[in-house]
């Protein structure tokens, strides 16, 4: 009679570290695997942008988009974008958002160019959209 006990624990082993593989791959993927600082963004359009957008800065990924609240005023709605980009990554107070796509089929992303000035936009501020 064989013994099938070592056969069903070396499979148990073996599926529970494809599962942890399968998990850390994934967290890698998204890009939520470090802390995190929240930025706002508003824009009068986001067409093509949901949870997940890259968010570049002079074509540098920084972070994604986390979610994006309608904010009527003025008349018209407008957009606030919010986003979460790498701990301690710093905007120069006149630097500027906008919506891009590097080519005619790629993915749209929110592209920030820096300014030159010294004054910062602190956490969980506006960038100017």
């Amino acid at each position: 009679m064989r013994n099938y006990s070592i056969s069903y624990v070396t499979v148990g082993v073996f599926v529970t570290a494809m599962v942890v593989a399968l998990v850390v791959s994934v967290a890698l993927i998204a890009g939520r695997t470090g802390p995190r600082d929240p930025y706002r963004v508003v824009f009068d359009n986001v067409t093509d942008l949901k949870y997940g957008t890259v968010v570049r800065y002079e074509g540098f990924p920084v972070g994604q988009v986390d979610e994006i609240d309608p904010v009527y005023e003025d008349g018209k709605y407008r957009f606030g974008v919010k986003v979460s980009v790498r701990q301690g990554w710093k905007f120069p107070k006149d630097s500027k958002a906008s919506i891009r796509a590097s080519s005619f089929l790629a993915a749209k992303t929110i592209d920030i160019q820096g300014g030159k000035s010294t004054e910062l936009i602190p956490v969980g501020g506006d960038i100017p959209g």
